[in-house]
């Protein structure tokens, strides 16, 4: 199997985790219920909330960039697997 079929499978599974964190947070707000890292200042939270979903923007568009590129060779490449090929 290459290993460009399970990296879409794997950003989709971050992608899942994103839009859960999303909503487990719009849970909290609206039933006022508070963790214990949420006892913090909202204003001292929002700079490592936005670092943090920053950093894992750039992983995640990387990462599909990526896939995309190998999976475009693979379909390209004679030997259909990306490498080269052997007679």
């Amino acid at each position: 199997m290459p290993l460009a079929l399970p990296a879409p499978v794997t950003l989709g599974s971050v992608l899942w985790y994103v839009v859960t964190r999303i909503q487990v947070g719009r849970a909290r707000t609206k039933y006022k219920v508070y963790a214990i890292g949420y006892w913090a200042e909202a204003r001292r939270r929002h700079t490592g909330f936005a670092i943090s979903t920053f950093a894992l923007s750039i992983t995640w568009v990387a990462a599909l960039v990526s896939v995309v590129r190998m999976v475009g060779f693979a379909a390209w490449s004679p030997s259909g697997n990306g490498g080269p090929r052997l007679a």
